[in-house]
């Protein structure tokens, strides 16, 4: 019985490994040269306008000044375009760790496309550097590795706020009160 729960506990962790890694697969693009997480989101029923107003509300939820961070914002082509960090480590007086990046959603009917570009890695501090997503998988392939590999970093501190924005641009029930 032991061996039974150990066995899927390790199926279990492999799979979802397996599936964060083609989750990474699915995304990572290479456009003009430049590397870019995304993905077209699939939400049936829903008008360009309704997604349009659920990626409005998602960027005045989830950064703190919106205003600041949208770049663009063009409700005639149902676009939004905003700078964001995501902060993996900040000790004050010690510098920190941010992921800069620049996310573009597009809506049309029935779907919405995020794209994630610019992505770049900044470390302030005692030993301050910059990295870009094409320098890092660039190192990484010159070691043996993929692009995969090179990415996995910037994808699993973006990842969250991905999940946090295919939540958030949905069509419930709810919204129609």
């Amino acid at each position: 019985m032991k061996h039974l729960i150990c066995i899927l506990f390790v199926a279990m962790i492999s799979v979802s490994t397996f599936a964060q890694q083609t989750s990474l697969e699915n995304i990572l693009k290479l456009k003009d040269g430049k590397y870019v997480f995304e993905e077209i989101v699939s939400v049936p029923d829903a008008t360009a306008t309704q997604l349009y107003g659920k990626a409005k509300l998602f960027f005045a939820n989830v950064f703190n000044s919106s205003k600041s961070v949208i770049q663009s914002d063009d409700a005639d082509n149902t676009t939004i375009i905003g700078k964001g960090t995501v902060v993996n480590k900040e000790d004050q007086g010690y510098g920190g760790i941010y992921y800069n990046f620049t996310l573009q959603i597009q809506t049309k009917d029935g779907k919405y496309r995020y794209t994630i570009s610019d992505m770049n890695l900044e470390m302030t501090g005692l030993a301050p550097m910059k990295s870009t997503i094409e320098e890092s998988i660039e190192r990484w392939m010159k070691k043996g590795s993929t692009e995969i590999d090179g990415a996995k970093g910037y994808y699993e501190e973006i990842s969250p706020l991905i999940e946090k924005m295919k939540q958030q641009i949905l069509i419930s029930n709810d919204d129609n009160w």
